[in-house]
């Protein structure tokens, strides 16, 4: 009887831990009313009624953490139950409670088993209808990105352990015993529903390192900090993008490195960033123009031609494009994986070594594969 109470109470603890991911959000009451079935000993099965309230969020930005959230519940146990208690020498019952719900959504199906605790209540002195509170605390939980949409809160069965005492408070003949309840068909069991919107974070800086492979043999290694600013009611994005100096190497003649090519490699930004996030899914849209410092050519390692100037650079800014991988997704929590492809204009300003320059490096079909972390 008290379990059912506790099974209402488990839904309500649900529910709260997905307001308190609301943060600082306008609550709204929620109430519920829900009948059980529940098996005992002796008495066998029994009906229960639970009325449930709390203050739940309609609307809960993603990337919030939930704090604990306290929740209450009471169950109307019957005059049947009373007996049955009352016959094996209950003069008070206690217990806990395992309470199944779900919290379902876009890119969300989670399961949950909560423990509940039952107020400790002395029976009336007569047979009759009488209440059990119970009060659980939730656990911390957060929403993503990928989450932006309804979630629902659903309510399911639970195992009670109950432990009936006397008197003196030891266990009555009946000792501790286990008691499932199942919620009643015929009822509606979304407790209530939530909007999960964007994150309110409009300004974070992502690290993030990886590769470009050039001409599908050249590996140029990258490594910066994406600064992206967004408004907190849209999917668009602006920022700055800054890509560290990194170093490439290219072998043209490849037997014992007979003859290669190597430089500093920097890059300056052209025009503004753009790009959404929206869904679990990120674009990222930067012009950037690539130079290549201490430009040498080597025989067996050797320098033989060296071009010191700073003037080696793209004759038109290189168009990076890059998005989140099909079948992954981007959270600004976690960050994620980055990938695509870009053409390398050709080089001017190398000197004698322009043509080389381009007939290694130049062209379409050039892979960008970086990883995004947000920084702390």
């Amino acid at each position: 009887m008290a379990s059912l109470s506790l099974h209402r109470l488990y839904p309500v603890f649900l529910a709260a831990a997905i307001l308190m991911m609301a943060g600082q959000v306008v609550a709204v009451p929620v109430n519920a009313s829900l009948e059980y079935s529940c098996v005992f000993p002796l008495i066998e099965e029994q009906p229960l009624s639970v009325e449930i309230s709390a203050d739940m969020p309609e609307i809960i930005a993603s990337g919030q953490s939930t704090g604990a959230f306290q929740i209450q519940a009471n169950a109307q146990v019957s005059a049947e139950s009373w007996n049955g208690l009352s016959f094996v020498g209950t003069h008070a019952l206690a217990g806990k409670v395992e309470a199944q719900s779900s919290i379902s959504g876009q890119g969300v199906d989670l399961p949950l088993t909560l423990p509940m605790t039952i107020t400790d209540k002395t029976l009336p002195d007569e047979i009759g209808v009488f209440t059990v509170a119970a009060s659980g605390e939730t656990p911390s939980l957060t929403f993503s990105e990928a989450n932006q949409g309804e979630v629902n809160i659903r309510v399911g069965d639970l195992v009670m352990l109950l432990q009936p005492r006397d008197e003196n408070d030891n266990p009555t003949g009946l000792g501790d015993f286990e008691s499932e309840c199942t919620l009643m068909p015929g009822q509606d069991d979304v407790l209530h529903t939530l909007t999960v919107t964007g994150s309110n974070n409009t300004k974070q800086d992502f690290e993030f390192a990886g590769e470009s492979l050039i001409k599908e043999s050249v590996v140029l290694p990258l490594e910066g900090v994406l600064q992206i600013s967004r408004t907190a009611a849209g999917s668009s994005l602006s920022g700055e993008l800054q890509l560290e100096d990194s170093s490439i190497n290219v072998s043209i003649i490849r037997f014992f490195k007979t003859l290669s090519l190597d430089a500093r490699v920097s890059f300056d930004t052209v025009g503004e960033l753009g790009g959404t996030v929206s869904n679990g899914n990120m674009t990222v849209e930067q012009a950037v123009s690539m130079t290549l410092n201490n430009l040498r050519l080597k025989v067996f390692g050797f320098p033989i031609s060296q071009n010191n100037g700073q003037s080696c650079t793209t004759g038109e800014p290189v168009a990076l494009s890059l998005s989140t991988p099909a079948g992954e997704s981007f959270d600004s929590l976690t960050g994620g994986r980055l990938t695509g492809k870009y053409t390398l204009p050709a080089f001017a300003g190398c000197g004698v070594m322009t043509e080389l320059v381009n007939l290694f490096l130049a062209g379409p079909d050039n892979t960008l594969n970086i990883m995004m972390s947000p920084q702390p």
